[in-house]
């Protein structure tokens, strides 16, 4: 080695392909070493991102008229079903959550943002069509995308239609 050049020594296992002296190498390498624990995380992430503060925006017109008729049901037992409005899913649901946790704007959304934040668990269903990193991609994708963030934490139908299809 000439006299002033930079020698580089590696102590990283060598992988064909992969630079350990790039951190997201180094990054990628470590997440791909355990899948499974990776998407755990990323379950986990989803569903602390859904769940934080859940109850601290108020509640959206379209929630509090779903959560109305629930507590209706709730108190009289009487199931009216609006074929008009969204499915009967969330108003089933959630009669039995308010009745354990007691109605707010926070139990309302509950099960809407449980569905959501397993959402990225779901992708392990893929696991035979898909190779690690895309596996990881896709449930990376799906436990952070705004959209699905935001509407995991409104009560509507769309999440959980969208988690039932994806699942089946």
């Amino acid at each position: 080695v000439p006299l002033g050049s930079t020698v580089f020594i590696s102590v990283a296992p060598a992988v064909e392909g992969v630079s350990f002296r790039n951190p997201l190498h180094r990054l990628r390498a470590a997440l791909l070493r355990q899948p499974g624990r990776t998407l755990a995380a990323l379950t986990l992430l989803a569903l602390v991102l859904r769940l934080w503060d859940l109850g601290a925006r108020s509640i959206h017109w379209d929630e509090a008229r779903v959560a109305y008729w629930t507590l209706r049901y709730l108190d009289s037992g009487v199931f009216f079903y609006r074929p008009i409005v969204h499915g009967p899913f969330l108003q089933i649901v959630n009669r039995h959550v308010f009745a354990l946790l007691g109605p707010s704007d926070a139990t309302a959304r509950l099960v809407v943002a449980v569905l959501g934040g397993l959402l990225p668990a779901s992708v392990w269903l893929l696991r035979a069509h898909l190779d690690d990193a895309e596996l990881l991609a896709v449930a990376g994708v799906l436990a952070l995308d705004p959209l699905l963030l935001y509407f995991s934490r409104f009560s509507r139908a769309d999440v959980p239609l969208a988690v039932f299809a994806f699942v089946a």
